[in-house]
């Protein structure tokens, strides 16, 4: 009987302790950091990726058309479509802006207005500038150019638009 017991005893304990070194070597769950809360467009692009699959609306039209970066606003469109704002700037002090519909499709500028701001890391302003329509796209010049990154919150306006669109970026440059 106590060499049964003794049988059962290490067997439980194997038990137990193969249990508790899989959950102890269990690769970890990915999740985001906790400690960053997402940008209000960050999240507008997670619910929207979320949804992808549902709608048919794929990460392809998310690509940078112009090696920018890609903010997009759901529903602001006129019609109640997406509607994209793609930043581009190689040069602190110089930006691009390109205006496209929910298909990725470039909108005519005709009646857009807007500004480009330099926002420091606590919200408040540095500079403003307004965005002039130049080309295919809307354009602002200046702010501070002895910059690693900067954080730039676009604003805008226009026929093609249910309500004004406010899209908050942050710019990495690398030194050339």
């Amino acid at each position: 009987m106590k060499s049964s017991l003794v049988i059962l005893f290490v067997f439980v304990t194997l038990i137990i302790s193969a249990c508790g070194s899989s959950q102890a070597t269990a690769p970890p769950t990915p999740m985001r950091d906790s400690a960053v809360a997402p940008t209000p467009i960050q999240q507008e692009e997670i619910e929207h990726n979320m949804g992808e699959e549902q709608t048919g609306h794929g990460t392809e039209l998310h690509g940078a058309a112009y090696g920018g970066q890609v903010g997009m606003a759901m529903g602001a469109a006129a019609g109640g479509g997406d509607f994209h704002l793609e930043i581009v700037s190689d040069t602190p002090g110089q930006y691009g802006v390109y205006l496209s519909d929910e298909n990725r499709q470039p909108v005519s500028l005709e009646g857009y207005e807007g500004t480009l701001a330099i926002i420091r890391p606590n919200g408040s302003e540095i500079a403003r500038m307004p965005l002039m329509v130049t080309g295919d796209h809307l354009q602002a010049k200046g702010g501070p150019t002895d910059v690693s990154q900067v954080d730039v919150r676009i604003t805008l306006k226009g026929p093609g638009l249910s309500d004004i669109v406010e899209m908050d970026f942050t710019i990495p440059y690398t030194k050339k």
